[in-house]
């Protein structure tokens, strides 16, 4: 998946409610996707690794981007 935009939030009243929103994009078809994510200390082990991974990920190539 080709991470678009990652935004890290944290809750107004409890900043301990700590989210990563992704917008992903499949490298072969196109299709758009949002992916949720847990992060700080109430992430569970596979939030943590695939946020480390999406966050290591290269940039789109704008050049391969159909109009």
């Amino acid at each position: 998946m080709a991470v678009e935009h990652l935004r890290r939030l944290e809750g107004v009243s409890d900043p301990s409610d700590m989210l990563a929103i992704v917008a992903l994009t499949c490298p072969h078809c196109d299709t758009p996707g949002t992916l949720i994510l847990n992060y700080g200390p109430v992430a569970t082990a596979e939030d943590d690794t695939i946020l480390r991974r999406l966050e290591q990920s290269p940039p789109p190539d704008p050049a391969s981007t159909s109009v």
